[in-house]
């Protein structure tokens, strides 16, 4: 069944410290680490276009309806995905530094510290790594709906 895998997805994004343990151990049966958590940008993103998927196939939406939802009913999330960079290590590029990037046409140029923000609580730096890549999110909700597809004919 697909909702068991949709409800650890939605542990996974949501259980992201300690004082979720007992809820996620409650519910899937395993222990809660550090590594539980989904927090990388890109793979929290795939995370919630598996739940989509998910959530499309118990529903009977067809990949293509889902594509066509996202489509026609999320504009303004479709504009972010569509200028929204991530970089080699899966996170989400600052609009500064994509807007720099963009500048300089889209080439790899930035030196080092161009790539670099600082956290505006912690004041960590973070160094942004090329290559720097705009995920195309229908073909991401397609691609999770073939894998979960089989799944649900399964049952």
């Amino acid at each position: 069944m697909l909702w068991p895998n949709a409800a650890r997805l939605y542990l996974r994004l949501n259980c992201l410290t300690r004082a979720y343990a007992p809820l996620w151990e409650e519910i899937t049966g395993e222990p809660w680490t550090m590594d539980t958590p989904l927090r990388i940008a890109a793979e929290r993103r795939q995370a919630q276009n598996e739940i989509d998927a998910i959530v499309a196939l118990s529903l009977g939406v067809t990949a293509d309806e889902l594509c066509m939802i996202y489509r026609t009913q999320f504009p303004v999330m479709r504009r972010y995905d569509q200028e929204d960079y991530f970089d080699a290590n899966g996170r989400k590029v600052p609009k500064e530094i994509s807007k720099l990037h963009e500048k300089h046409g889209g080439e790899e140029t930035l030196t080092l510290q161009e790539r670099a923000w600082v956290h505006p609580q912690s004041q960590a730096v973070y160094h942004f790594q090329y290559p720097f890549r705009i995920l195309d999110r229908e073909a991401d909700l397609r691609a999770a709906y073939a894998t979960y597809e089989p799944m649900l004919k399964e049952h």
